[in-house]
C-alpha cells in the first residue's frame, strides 16, 4: 500500500506562474450539468523542486466562456471574435502538436481548515512585460512586487465547479 506524509503538499504564492497542461478531459459539471473540460496542469515552482499539479475547470457555460478563450489566449491562440469553434480536451491538451503552456496567475483559497492554490485567471500574454513574460517562460515565477499592473483580473462569473487543491502523483 502506498505511503504518503499527510499535509506536505505543497502550496505555492498568489502569483503569476509558469503552467504546462499535463493532460485534460471532458466531463460534465456535477453541479450544473454542463458539459466541461477538466484540465490537469503542472504549475511550475520558482526553484522547480516545488511544482504543483491541480486541476481547473472549463465549463460550457454562459458565464464560463471567458475563462475558455482566456485559456486559449494564454496558451498562444489567436481568436476571432464571433466566431462558432468547436473545442474539447484534445484541443486543450495540445496546440500544433506540442502540449499547450502559458502563465497562469494563481490564489489561495481555504477549504475544511488547509489552504490550497486554486487557478484565479489566465492573463493574456501580450498584456505583460515581455521581459518578464521571458523570464516566467525561462522558469517559474513571479513575485508579486514585479506583478504587472496590466494583469488585472477580470470578474469571476463562473462558479459551476470549484479546485481546491493539488492532485497527488498517479492519481
Amino acid at each position: 500500500m502506498p505511503e504518503y506524509q499527510q499535509g506536505s503538499g505543497a502550496l505555492l504564492p498568489a502569483e503569476l506562474h509558469k503552467f504546462i497542461v499535463n493532460d485534460a478531459k471532458d466531463d460534465t459539471s456535477e453541479s450544473s450539468g454542463n458539459e466541461m473540460i477538466v484540465l490537469e496542469e503542472m504549475i511550475i515552482g520558482k526553484n522547480g523542486a516545488d511544482d504543483i499539479t491541480l486541476n481547473d475547470y472549463l465549463v460550457f457555460s454562459p458565464g464560463g466562456i471567458r475563462k475558455i478563450d482566456e485559456f486559449r489566449i494564454a496558451t498562444g491562440e489567436k481568436l476571432q471574435p464571433g466566431l462558432t469553434v468547436s473545442f474539447d480536451a484534445e484541443d486543450a491538451r495540445e496546440l500544433n502538436g506540442k502540449r499547450r503552456e502559458g502563465l497562469v496567475m494563481l490564489k489561495i483559497e481555504p477549504y475544511q481548515g488547509r489552504q490550497y492554490n486554486k487557478v484565479d485567471y489566465y492573463p493574456d500574454p501580450e498584456l505583460i512585460d515581455p521581459q518578464i513574460k521571458a523570464e516566467l517562460l525561462g522558469k517559474g515565477s513571479l513575485g508579486p512586487k514585479q506583478s504587472p499592473a496590466s494583469a488585472t483580473a477580470p470578474e469571476d462569473t463562473s462558479k459551476d465547479d470549484l479546485n481546491f487543491g493539488t492532485v497527488p502523483a498517479g492519481s
